[in-house]
């Protein structure tokens, strides 16, 4: 049943989203969306003529709130190991025991099927998660707090190819390691410890 103290279009968008995350965009439908918020297809429309449209706007909102939080955590006073700890802290509120994952992650697995301005928005979210992190490796380095022994542009690849994998086998395989052991691990390989 549909929220009404949030728009309709709010609505349609986090339904959409949490769709996406959960079952990813090729499988689901404007008419999944309407059952949810007990809605007819033609409001989603009326925002959203295309699921492309939809998928787009999703995608730009989601990448600017993570670009918001990275901000919020460059603006603060904390050294680099804590910048890093609530960077991971960020994705693991993300991770959901409902089989929800990164909305970027889904979208990559869908990527080839996207159309262009989709792609486009995933490469440009990526991008900015992997600038953050060689920035912000590159600053702990300099300080003695991460030990990185490739250059801070591959070590960021590393570790954000090991965040999005282990949501993937944390979602696929419960019986793995947790996503947040596997970030505890990962955050660990990187800090030295005084």
């Amino acid at each position: 049943m549909m929220n009404t103290k949030k728009s309709t279009h709010q609505n349609i968008m986090d339904t959409a989203q949490k769709l996406i995350q959960r079952k990813g965009f090729n499988a689901f439908s404007y008419a999944d969306i309407a059952k949810e918020l007990d809605i007819k297809t033609s409001s989603i429309h009326y925002y959203f003529p295309s699921k492309t449209d939809l998928g787009l706007e999703l995608m730009k909102r989601y990448r600017k709130t993570i670009q918001e939080v990275l901000e919020q955590v460059d603006q603060s006073e904390l050294g680099s190991r804590e910048k890093l700890q609530e960077y991971l802290q960020a994705y693991q509120s993300i991770f959901s025991e409902d089989g929800r994952i990164c909305l970027c992650v889904m979208l990559s697995s869908d990527i080839i099927t996207l159309e262009d301005s989709i792609q486009q928005e995933v490469k440009l979210f990526l991008q900015l998660n992997l600038d953050w992190l060689a920035k912000t490796l590159e600053e702990g380095v300099k300080c003695n707090a991460f030990n990185c022994h490739a250059d801070t542009h591959a070590e960021a690849s590393l570790f954000l190819s090991t965040l999005i994998g282990s949501m993937l086998l944390a979602r696929a395989n419960p019986k793995s390691l947790s996503f947040h052991q596997i970030g505890q691990v990962l955050y660990d390989k990187y800090t030295l410890h005084d």
